[in-house]
């Protein structure tokens, strides 16, 4: 297995500050929640419909399927 390869196959990493994951389906409630804040979402354009959230999250999901990461 090249690296190239074993990159794509890592499924999470931690640090002492920082637990990195894959996406997954179950996520969608806290995304959505952190997109419709308007407190967050005030300096980053501001909130975004639920609909529009989940388009974003699934182009997320498709993108974590097809190629292996998300950018």
């Amino acid at each position: 297995m090249n690296v190239i390869e074993k990159f794509f196959n890592i499924e999470s990493f931690e640090t002492s500050r920082l637990i990195a994951r894959k996406v997954n389906e179950s996520d969608f409630d806290l995304v959505c929640a952190f997109y419709q804040d308007p407190v967050v979402m005030a300096t980053i354009g501001g909130v975004v419909p639920e609909l529009v959230v989940k388009e974003r999250f699934q182009g997320c999901l498709n993108a974590w399927k097809d190629r292996g990461f998300d950018a």
